[in-house]
């Protein structure tokens, strides 16, 4: 297993911490450092948060919604190691499927799994709805 700190300027948000560590994790060719030893604060460290951006994503059937969304961690660290534990705790409502009611001009998009970028992106204006099985 390998560890890996970074400093950070500023505070991190929601799955800011985590896209962090990702960008700063060294690939397969990197070489390693040239220091000895690493020293580091102590830690103990219990932290809970609400994970906002999940609130209100809705099951594939849509008759359930989450209202809750709660991550906790425990990081401990000392001169012999460290340890962490972290859970995460999620609350539904039940109801129908709330509907998101389009009643103005819109961009409409399409990603193919696996791609990036969109296969095309469209401006659609009133004068297009209509049914498109009846001219």
């Amino acid at each position: 297993m390998h560890v890996y700190l970074t400093p950070y300027d500023g505070q991190l948000k929601s799955f800011e911490a985590l896209e962090l560590a990702t960008q700063s994790t060294p690939g397969q060719s990197a070489r390693a450092g040239r220091y000895d030893a690493l020293k580091m604060p102590m830690i103990d460290m219990y932290q809970s948060s609400e994970l906002r951006g999940l609130l209100g994503l809705s099951s594939a059937d849509q008759q359930k919604k989450i209202s809750q969304a709660l991550m906790q961690t425990i990081l401990k660290a000392d001169e012999n190691g460290f340890s962490v534990k972290q859970g995460v705790a999620f609350a539904a409502t039940r109801g129908g499927p709330e509907v998101y009611d389009i009643q103005q001009p819109f961009v409409i998009w399409a990603v193919q799994d696996g791609c990036k970028e969109p296969l095309f992106a469209i401006p659609v204006e009133k004068k297009y709805w209509r049914d498109p099985n009846h001219r």
